[in-house]
């Protein structure tokens, strides 16, 4: 089942059969060490009632090991049992030092809301040689609940050129460009771009990156917005977002005609929004159809919905 990908698919009740079988078969193994082992690989394959089923039964056993208790509380968090605060805090009293223990601890009590406590344990595990893709992850996310926009960069920086597949992965990538949205929502719109230029020279084929990239560039009137934006539609021709983006980037290089094709094709695929068919009305008026351009600015400006340009939409509007 482990190899063939499908296990997370099937139901819990169907998961703990499974691990029953595991558990009861000659072939489990037969060392705490090994168990521990095969528990870790559960749960990073994400076949959480398999791990549980392992996990629960040594905790009975050996309730005074600190690293077993962490690996059981990490199980809880991904299952969103409120055992996790209880077991993370057990494991946490045994080994007080340990780099795990102190990563599992602080994601706890970050998910409790509890910031400062689980931003310094975090900050510790990591001073203590905690190096995971995961560790500086869970230690990103904390800062951002915190409204830590420094500790967020910071932390997440470590992920950007990691090989490995971490679980988190592309929760990593998504704050990275959360971020962006950030800074640039807070006036820094150099700091907004630098974030991504960095996760797209870490990862050329980051779409999302790419996209969000060539949009505050279009918005800076920064010359590289065509070319970022037609590298992200060369990876996604079909995303409606990406043909958005690239679609508005030729408008606003006057080829309108080219661009129009493109944000028609985006409005066929789905995009609403009202960024969408404002740009789609400046497209339409720049290439003379003045009234399909009214009707897809009155549209934009009937969203109740808040877009930077709607003042621009309104200009345009009156203009027609």
């Amino acid at each position: 089942y482990s190899e063939a990908g499908v296990f997370a698919t099937f139901s819990e009740q169907e998961q703990l059969a499974i691990a029953g079988i595991a558990v009861l078969t000659p072939t489990e193994p037969a060392t705490r060490e090994d168990r521990r082992r095969r528990a870790t690989e559960y749960l990073r394959q994400g076949f959480l009632h398999a791990a549980e089923g392992l996990l629960i039964e040594d905790s009975a056993a050996h309730t005074q090991d600190g690293e077993m208790l962490s690996q059981l509380a990490r199980l809880y968090v991904a299952i969103d049992d409120r055992r996790a605060g209880e077991t993370a805090a057990r494991a946490y009293a045994l080994a007080p030092d340990d780099p795990e223990v102190l990563h599992t601890y602080g994601w706890v009590l970050a998910n409790l809301h509890e910031f400062d406590r689980a931003i310094a344990l975090l900050d510790r595990a990591v001073e203590l040689g905690a190096d995971t893709g995961s560790v500086h992850y869970h230690r990103a996310a904390a800062y951002a609940l915190a409204d830590n926009l420094d500790g967020v960069e910071s932390s997440l920086r470590p992920t950007l050129a990691r090989e490995d597949r971490y679980a988190e992965r592309k929760d990593a990538r998504a704050l990275w460009r959360r971020l962006a949205r950030e800074h640039f929502d807070q006036g820094r719109a150099a700091r907004a771009t630098a974030p991504l230029e960095e996760s797209i020279a870490a990862d050329p084929r980051d779409v999302d990156s790419l996209n969000q990239l060539a949009r505050i560039y279009s918005i800076l009137e920064d010359p590289r917005a065509v070319t970022v934006a037609s590298q992200a539609y060369q990876l996604s021709p079909d995303a409606p977002t990406v043909l958005h983006t690239y679609g508005w980037t030729l408008v606003s290089t006057g080829r309108a005609e080219q661009g129009l094709r493109l944000l028609d094709e985006a409005v066929q695929r789905g995009a609403n929004s009202p960024s969408m068919h404002y740009h789609r009305g400046a497209a339409l008026a720049e290439t003379g159809d003045r009234e399909a351009a009214r009707s897809a600015l009155e549209q934009a400006l009937a969203s109740e919905s808040e877009f930077i340009e709607r003042d621009a939409a309104a200009r345009l509007l009156e203009q027609l």
